[in-house]
């Protein structure tokens, strides 16, 4: 049973979120790199998919061409948002620990791939293969028999930014924003609403991700040196004390 009600208010309360979501960051150097623009472009991009998924219900089993042609037009776009996020939220990791964009640009190709399996598979559906999904004759919303497809490529993605995350805290001792403060969320939401149609709680799941993953970029900020971009004190602090809770931390020493 669909409840409009609650879908509106769940997903107007995740665009509210998202709209504030610059407002509360703690003032600083306003310069903004590669990562900060992925951020903003994901978003965005949730901001658009909440709005998305409020219309799609709004009329879904009302007859018209007009209807049918929105129907297939937003619900096509929420699962191309859905994957595209995964993927630059990937980005963005990789970012946020090798600030390296040449690095990103060698595995763009392999990266994007899975993305462009789902928007081939939605073209597709455009025309009436509803492999994802389909739009029926009353403009009722159907899940295609490949509908598992779009949910596969986004559990990928996230689990190949946690795997990213644990290798830099791995190799380095910390990791920027760790990854599953923001993938958790996103997984929760999503499976939530993939098991149980109606329920809309898949892109609120990415707006508390997203607040999580702001607060976390500001306890990361405050190891940074604004100046010089180097860690600072707090980091110092933070890294020897983990070195001495480590059970394999036998001696320590240093200059």
């Amino acid at each position: 049973m669909i409840n409009l009600e609650e879908i509106i208010v769940v997903n107007v309360t995740g665009v509210v979120l998202l709209l504030l979501l610059p407002y509360v960051k703690i003032a600083g150097n306003k310069k903004t790199n590669f990562g900060d623009r992925i951020f903003t472009i994901m978003r965005w991009m949730s901001i658009f998919a909440l709005t998305a998924e409020i219309i799609s219900f709004l009329i879904d089993g009302y007859p018209g061409k007009v209807n049918n042609i929105l129907s297939y037009v937003f619900n096509g776009y929420l699962f191309f948002a859905s994957a595209s996020v995964g993927m630059l939220w990937i980005l963005y990791i990789d970012f946020s620990i090798y600030q390296n964009i040449k690095r990103i640009r060698k595995f763009m190709s392999i990266i994007s791939l899975p993305l462009l399996i789902v928007v081939a598979l939605i073209v597709g559906d455009m025309f009436g293969f509803g492999n994802i999904f389909s739009i029926s004759a009353e403009n009722v919303y159907i899940r295609g028999n490949l509908v598992w497809v779009s949910y596969v490529t986004v559990f990928v993605y996230y689990a190949y930014s946690i795997v990213l995350s644990l290798y830099a805290t791995h190799k380095n001792g910390i990791a920027p924003f760790d990854a599953h403060y923001f993938v958790i969320p996103c997984i929760v939401g999503t499976l939530v609403q993939g098991m149980h149609y109606g329920i809309t709680f898949g892109w609120f799941g990415v707006s508390i991700a997203f607040i999580l993953i702001q607060m976390r970029r500001q306890n990361f900020n405050a190891y940074i040196d604004s100046l010089s971009g180097l860690y600072n004190r707090g980091y110092y602090d933070y890294f020897l004390d983990k070195i001495v809770r480590s059970k394999r931390c036998k001696n320590l020493s240093g200059i």
